[in-house]
């Protein structure tokens, strides 16, 4: 999770700490806010595995629903503020029932 402008984004991995544990989610917001009043944890050799599976799978995934020509629309995460504007236009642009 990051704060950027007044703006929250989650990652899918922001989503499951939540489901996992409240307050660990509670905390990570709570570090997000005042850096100097709460020590992470240390990223784990595991959390570390989980996290290059999970792009892995992402890519995998990626890689079939082109090769099966689903229409893909593919925006870059190089610029946040960028990628969100293109996110919600195409939400906004598609058709009923597409997302």
């Amino acid at each position: 999770m990051y704060l950027k402008n007044g703006i929250y984004t989650f990652s899918p991995s922001d989503l499951i700490t939540f489901l996992e544990s409240p307050f660990a989610s509670w905390m990570d917001h709570y570090y997000l806010l005042d850096k100097s009043r709460v020590t992470p944890d240390e990223d784990t050799e595991e959390k570390k595995l989980v996290a290059q599976k999970g792009d892995v799978h992402e890519q995998e995934v990626l890689q079939d629903m082109l090769e099966r020509g689903v229409p893909l629309l593919q925006i870059e995460r190089t610029d946040t503020e960028e990628a969100l504007r293109r996110t919600l236009k195409a939400f906004e642009d598609s058709e009923p029932g597409v997302f």
